[in-house]
């Protein structure tokens, strides 16, 4: 299962090191912030420097990892509202 915070995070940072142009979708701060409701514990946050990270999402990763929202915090993605995923795919059109 992939949460929110360190392994996503993780892998966007693989992906992009190999595919610059790579872009995310719905790791903002504003989904986070959202689904405060659906917040849980990462177990095992991963503290590293991601450098292929754009800076919105390097500054979340950050806040993260420093607790700024609370002690490892971490939505799973399947959590986030079927509404707030359709409104980034039609942005997409």
């Amino acid at each position: 299962m992939l949460s929110f915070l360190g392994r996503v995070f993780r892998i966007l940072d693989l992906l992009r090191s190999r595919f610059p142009d790579a872009r995310s979708m719905l790791m903002d701060r504003a989904t986070l912030l959202a689904h405060e409701v659906h917040w849980d514990t990462e177990q095992s946050p991963v503290n590293a420097h991601l450098r292929y990270l754009t800076a919105e999402e390097a500054t979340l990763h950050r806040d993260l990892v420093e607790d700024v929202f609370g002690a490892a915090v971490r939505l799973e993605q399947e959590k986030i509202s079927y509404p707030r995923i359709a409104a980034a795919v039609d942005a997409l059109a």
